[in-house]
Formats: C-alpha cells, sequence, structure tokens
C-alpha cells in the first residue's frame, strides 16, 4: 500500500499475524463473536545494556536470566546521604507548608474584610452579620 505524508510517498506492508481461533464465543450488540488470538507475539532478540536515572539494566533478556544476575546493590554511606537528604526534604517542605497555610489563611481573612466592607457600602446588615459570623468562625 503507497501512503504519503507531508509530501513524502512510501510502501507501508503492515504485518501478517496467524491468527488461532478460540472455543469462546460471546454476544456483541446481539451478533455472536468469536476471539481469535495470535499464534505468537514477535520479540526482540537484542540485548542492550541501558541506564535510568542511574540505574542499570538490560533489555532482550528473559526474566529468569535477569533473577540469575544480581542486581546492583547501593553501599551503607550512599544510603544514608539519601535517607538524610530525604530527611533535610521533607523539614525544608514542611516549613514551606506552614508558610503556604500562613498566606492562604492571610488572603481569605483579606477577602472577607473587603466582602464585608462592601456590604456595609450597600447596607446590606444580613450579610454583615453572616459575613461576621464567618469572621469569628476563621478566628
Amino acid at each position: 500500500m503507497n501512503l504519503s505524508y507531508r509530501g513524502a510517498t512510501y510502501r507501508y506492508a503492515p504485518p501478517t499475524v496467524e491468527q488461532l481461533e478460540s472455543d469462546l464465543v460471546g454476544r456483541y450488540r446481539g451478533h455472536r463473536v468469536r476471539f481469535s488470538y495470535p499464534r505468537h507475539l514477535q520479540t526482540s532478540h537484542t540485548a542492550a545494556t541501558l541506564s535510568y536515572r542511574g540505574v542499570p539494566y538490560r533489555t532482550g533478556e528473559s526474566s529468569a536470566d535477569q533473577a540469575a544476575q544480581p542486581a546492583p546493590r547501593a553501599t551503607r554511606p550512599l544510603q544514608d546521604l539519601l535517607a538524610f537528604r530525604s530527611r533535610a526534604a521533607q523539614t525544608q517542605r514542611g516549613a514551606v507548608m506552614q508558610e503556604l497555610a500562613s498566606v492562604h489563611h492571610q488572603n481569605l481573612y483579606q477577602l472577607l474584610e473587603h466582602r464585608i466592607q462592601v456590604a456595609r457600602d450597600s447596607g446590606n446588615q444580613q450579610l454583615v452579620d453572616q459575613l461576621e459570623q464567618e469572621r469569628r468562625q476563621m478566628a
């Protein structure tokens, strides 16, 4: 089949897969459906050693081959360093979250004060009473 993409033509030959009929039969919108499965799946046979975020791994091997090779172990000082960084990050994150909550509370309070002032200017005493009650709940 000849196809074209952005002016470049190319020949596309879809892969053929032998289908294996199963004994399973179902119904979909009132019609009988027979299920089929591919006879075999193509797999990549090339092995490569790759690294993701500093962790080495191999592709193209079966799970039995990977289980036979021991995983690289981190040294104890590296684990201690990572744990220290994690504790420091949690402490810093906690301080940032407290500051963020404080700023958020101040912004809500300023918005409430503005709403009370607008309600007073418009002479809506019922709204002023409701907003005053909300301010007492915030404190």
